[in-house]
């Protein structure tokens, strides 16, 4: 292998790695197993990405007793969110219930966001939201190649600690 070769194949290697974590940073951002009971399911709604998709949101204890207190999302909050396909009919249209919320099909992701302030300078605050990372798994906990760009749709949220269910959070416990 010559030196244009090599530095070619660490390019394309970098290149890969960098749009495999695109929307997100699972080597930062680790899935929390046995959230969906040890978690409190604090919202579930349609996303508001345009897609036919509903989410399914659950909040850790340090989440949950932080906003409780009447803050913010303390560091160690956890939030996840199951992203499900909407249920489509005969002629592929998402299936609503009487309130327009669409009916959920089939489980497609896991996003996972994380508030800590002790982030490695790798990762870098553009690709955070404040002091949130993020990582986005499969239906069963690995990580998951994709293309977004998470911290992009949370940074208009500032006001709110950049939580899109900032509202649902805080009204946990009500």
């Amino acid at each position: 292998m010559n030196m244009k070769s090599g530095a070619l194949g660490l390019a394309l290697l970098g290149l890969v790695s960098a749009m495999a974590l695109a929307g997100g940073r699972p080597d930062q951002v680790p899935f929390p197993e046995g959230y969906s009971t040890g978690f409190k399911n604090y919202v579930t709604r349609n996303r508001a990405n345009g897609k036919p998709e509903i989410a399914k949101i659950f909040a850790n204890e340090t989440a949950q007793q932080s906003v409780m207190a009447g803050g913010q999302p303390a560091p160690g909050s956890v939030l996840v969110m199951e992203i499900y396909k909407a249920a489509m009919d005969a002629a592929g249209k998402p299936i609503k219930d009487g309130e327009g919320n669409f009916k959920r099909g089939e489980l497609s992701g896991i996003a996972v966001m994380q508030k800590r302030t002790d982030w490695p300078a790798d990762y870098v605050a553009a690709d955070r939201a404040g002091d949130w990372g993020f990582a986005l798994y499969d239906s069963r906990g690995q990580p998951k190649a994709n293309e977004l760009a998470c911290a992009g749709c949370h940074q208009p949220f500032k006001n709110q600690d950049f939580v899109l269910t900032y509202l649902k959070l805080v009204g946990i416990g009500k």
